[in-house]
């Protein structure tokens, strides 16, 4: 699932505040059906026009930043 934003933050480390609240709430088990069930996230980081100047490459740099919080389970984000 992809997300894109237009959402203009003062910093890196504002937006990195803003994933660790979401990822805080999202980790937090649930039931369904009475059993507990967990979601996990991988979150892939590209902002404009620091790391890309066009949509498409953009969007290929978060996929890219993502794929390497699959490749290492210790985190659950990365920046682009």
């Amino acid at each position: 699932m992809g997300l894109i934003t237009r959402l203009r933050f003062k910093s890196n480390n504002e937006l990195e505040h803003l994933v660790k609240r979401l990822m805080s709430q999202c980790h937090k088990p649930f039931n369904i059906e009475g059993k507990e069930t967990k979601i996990s996230m991988s979150i892939g980081i590209a902002i404009f026009p620091d790391n890309e100047q066009l949509l498409k490459d953009l969007v290929h740099a978060a996929d890219k930043a993502m794929y390497s919080v699959k490749n290492n389970r210790a985190i659950s984000y990365a920046f682009a």
